[in-house]
């Protein structure tokens, strides 16, 4: 057993109850980060439709109009406007990769899941154990 460093009086009394539990990375046959979104505004939307739209927009309008309407600010490391357009641009067929997510817990949203995309941050890395 590892220790535990609590900063407040705890209960411990059941402690080997829950340690007999199934653990998580028992549970679950697949872990690893989740997409970086960068820009919610941009990449999570409430239906397949409005990420249509938004990928049509990024192919047709452009940096300062797209900042504007999308409210994006300064552009990050890992995240540009210009990198997003220009990959709408280039993948003809990215809304082929719209799916649903579960964007927060009990809440499905709709994002572009294709790993290569620049219109998200960072796409997902799911590990099989």
């Amino acid at each position: 057993m590892f220790p535990f460093f609590y900063f407040v009086p705890a209960d411990f009394s059941m402690l080997e109850e829950f340690a007999a539990f199934t653990s998580i990375v028992e549970l679950f046959r697949f872990r690893g980060a989740c997409i970086g979104t960068e820009r919610d505004t941009v990449c999570i939307h409430w239906s397949s439709e409005e990420m249509q739209s938004v990928i049509k927009d990024f192919a047709t309008l452009g940096t300062s109009e797209l900042r504007q309407q999308y409210v994006i600010g300064k552009d990050s490391r890992d995240w540009t406007v210009d990198g997003a357009r220009a990959d709408v641009r280039t993948h003809n067929a990215l809304s082929k990769f719209i799916r649903q997510i579960f964007y927060r817990p009990f809440d499905r949203r709709f994002t572009i899941t294709q790993k290569s995309s620049r219109v998200l941050g960072t796409p997902s890395a799911l590990v099989k154990i």
